[in-house]
């Protein structure tokens, strides 16, 4: 029989021979339980070992078994499989070992993998449901399911927020652990504590910008200054604003607002430039300095200056595939009629005539074409927007001059084949079979 220690430096796939202490199981099935057990120096997870139903009937926490099996490893997580087992004389329930410190730390919190742990004060944060909704919990990662589907929760603690996973199949509907989640309910107060001073407070809210908000927590200028001991005391200011794009007159003023004229400062002053913003906020906050912070905003900016150019080749790119294809149809198309228009031609039509007769008719197709698909356009793009970003997108009157000139240059320029192949038509040969 090995220690913890023993089990711990072997291979894997070797032979291991352990005593352990059920802690908690799985729902036993086709003759195989899998187990959480411990002892007093570490922790074992023995998956899908051999058991009678009734043998798995006497696996209650605190029981000790002797497991014989195979060390192996699945996604990081070190377990023993095809193992067999032996119930023996003796009693051990683990005290659960307070780990919320280590959420932040990975690595160590790993090491505690399979022990009977705990996490504490910490505070429910809300998650959004299907609808919308601030709730608790949610059944599936989305909120689209139903009692009995894996249960997600969001707590928070030490200015971070987790998310914790109840997996159906492990603690499904009754179980306490179960229950105990579907129990839980956003706005419990918390309790803040800093140095021996200590504020309780509510959750009025859950703010989400993508930001270093995310991970903090936001209360009243007082309750922070009483809970620092910092009463009428403010050592930064961060101010979030919607700004207009620098252009020459906003950099001259940020070098120097005294060299505008009168016409100028007066624009500057009334337009939201970074550089105005700053220099209103020092003429309220006399004794602070505003400096703009602009890697966020500048970083924003290059993402969609690239994202535009790459929808403008896009863009550029089918319209030369759908030039190329209505040169195609329309070319075949007069081929197809080829006698058809030798007779015109034979008849004393002249070629311009014929040609604005065939403009017409794909002018007429590619007008009905666009119409088509530019609501269908429409459509495909309020199901994204209200999908991906949860909001309908307004369509600018300027697009459709702009689709429809885009329209008419690209089957006017994939008509240009047909169109010369119209005019050195000959009449006599067509006529002829030739």
């Amino acid at each position: 029989v090995m220690t913890y220690a023993e089990y711990a430096a072997a291979d894997l796939d070797t032979e291991v021979t352990v005593e352990t202490f059920v802690q908690a199981t799985q729902s036993w099935w086709d003759n195989t339980i899998t187990a959480y057990t411990q002892d007093n120096e570490g922790a074992y997870f023995l998956y899908n070992m051999a058991c009678t139903e009734e043998d798995a009937a006497k696996l209650v926490p605190g029981t000790k078994i002797k497991v014989t099996g195979y060390k192996s490893e699945w996604s990081g997580e070190v377990e023993i499989v095809d193992a067999t087992f032996e119930i023996e004389e003796g009693e051990y329930i683990a005290e659960a070992t307070d780990v919320t410190a280590l959420l932040a730390n990975e690595a160590e919190l790993a090491k505690m993998m399979n022990q009977f742990v705990a996490f504490k004060g910490m505070t429910v944060e809300a998650s959004k449901d299907a609808d919308g909704n601030d709730v608790a919990y949610l059944y599936k990662y989305n909120g689209t399911g139903s009692d009995g589907d894996y249960l997600y929760f969001k707590v928070s603690v030490g200015g971070n927020t987790y998310t914790f996973l109840v997996e159906s199949y492990l603690r499904g509907t009754g179980t306490d652990v179960y229950e105990a989640v579907k129990a839980l309910k956003v706005g419990d107060k918390i309790k803040l504590l800093n140095n021996g001073r200590e504020k309780v407070v509510t959750v009025k809210g859950i703010y989400n910008d993508g930001g270093q908000a995310d991970n903090q927590i936001l209360c009243t200028l007082k309750t922070a200054q009483e809970l620092l001991n910092l009463n009428n005391k403010v050592s930064l200011i961060e101010v979030s604003a919607l700004t207009t794009p620098d252009n020459d007159l906003a950099r001259k003023a940020a070098q120097d607002p005294k060299s505008l004229s009168p016409d100028e400062y007066e624009t500057w002053y009334c337009t939201a430039y970074v550089s105005a913003i700053c220099h209103q906020i020092q003429e309220v906050v006399r004794d602070g300095v505003a400096k703009p912070m602009r890697q966020v905003a500048e970083s924003e900016g290059t993402i969609l200056n690239k994202t535009t150019l790459l929808m403008i080749l896009i863009t550029i790119l089918s319209s030369i595939g759908s030039a190329l294809a209505i040169s195609n149809l329309i070319t075949a198309s007069v081929i197809e009629r080829s006698q058809e228009l030798g007779l015109l031609k034979a008849l004393g039509a002249y070629n311009w005539q014929i040609s604005l007769l065939v403009l017409a008719e794909v002018m007429l197709t590619g007008l009905l074409g666009g119409v088509l698909g530019y609501f269908l356009g429409i459509g495909f793009a309020q199901i994204i927007g209200q999908t991906v970003f949860g909001s309908y997108i307004e369509i600018a009157r300027m697009v459709i001059l702009i689709v429809a000139l885009i329209l008419f240059l690209v089957t006017l320029v994939g008509s240009i084949p047909a169109i010369r192949y119209l005019m050195a038509l000959k009449p006599t040969e067509v006529l002829h079979g030739k």
